[in-house]
């Protein structure tokens, strides 16, 4: 399933949750409910609803950056077995930066490093 299809399945449940609860808000039976209870009725209808659409939209959220850091390695991978030892060091850090946050840490650097020093025994 993709992840364009998981959210508009969120946006299809919270639909007909919300057109099932405005359909019991109209209902003759829920009338004679008080006003307080229908409130509390419809704000935990409302509050499963966002519930559902934002468990989807963290999904595609975390899909999304899943590919870029897939991408990044593969291409800092690449640069590491091409022998450009600039571009490598170039993408290594691009690559671990953006799966710490923007912040290299020593042990990345010591990583990027110990790839590099490899890269001569390629040859």
């Amino acid at each position: 399933m993709t992840l364009k299809n998981k959210l508009i399945i969120g946006i299809a449940i919270s639909y007909i949750i919300t057109v099932i609860l405005f359909k019991i808000g109209t209902s003759p039976d829920f009338v004679s409910i008080k006003t307080r209870d229908k409130f509390f009725y419809l704000a935990v209808g409302f509050f499963i609803t966002g519930g559902i659409l934002i468990f989807f939209l963290i999904q595609v959220i975390y899909k999304e950056k899943s590919a870029i850091s897939a991408k990044l390695l593969v291409e800092y991978r690449e640069s590491i077995f091409s022998g450009n030892k600039i571009d490598a060091l170039n993408k290594g850090r691009i690559y671990y930066s953006y799966i710490r946050g923007g912040n290299l840490s020593v042990y990345d650097e010591q990583a990027i490093s110990n790839d590099l020093s490899t890269m001569k025994n390629l040859k």
